[in-house]
């Protein structure tokens, strides 16, 4: 990419250039550029399992007006390259998975227990 983040445009322009930072990423072509998501598909090389960069264009927009985008994108740079190692996709933003209720109920359980114990070994000290 020849552009500094700060002169991106456009949120195709954006993405392009987060995903510039893979080894493979010359070949990488958008296979969906809607309302909703752009999604860039990635050539198989050896090494690296990321085959698709599926990115919200409405977290996209919002970096783009984002006055400090240029760190953001670094960082998103930083979370590509390491998720073209451990992940065949890599999504933008990030969904959140909820916990089973179980276990939070737990380790809200081992909390208090450890509380107790505490609590317990300073009145007999």
């Amino acid at each position: 990419m020849n552009k500094t983040i700060e002169h991106l445009q456009t949120e195709r322009e954006l993405v392009l250039a987060i995903v510039h930072v893979l080894p493979h990423a010359a070949e990488a072509r958008v296979t969906q550029d809607h309302d909703d998501v752009i999604a860039i598909e990635l050539p198989s090389i050896d090494g690296a399992m990321l085959r698709t960069a599926v990115f919200s264009r409405a977290a996209v927009v919002e970096l783009l007006s984002d006055p400090s985008r240029a760190v953001k994108v670094e960082y998103l740079q930083r979370d590509i390259l390491a998720a073209a190692r451990a992940r065949r996709e890599f999504r933008y933003p990030r969904t959140v998975r909820a916990l089973p209720s179980a276990h939070v109920a737990g380790t809200a359980q081992k909390s208090e227990k450890k509380a107790t114990r505490q609590r317990s070994s300073t009145v007999s000290a």
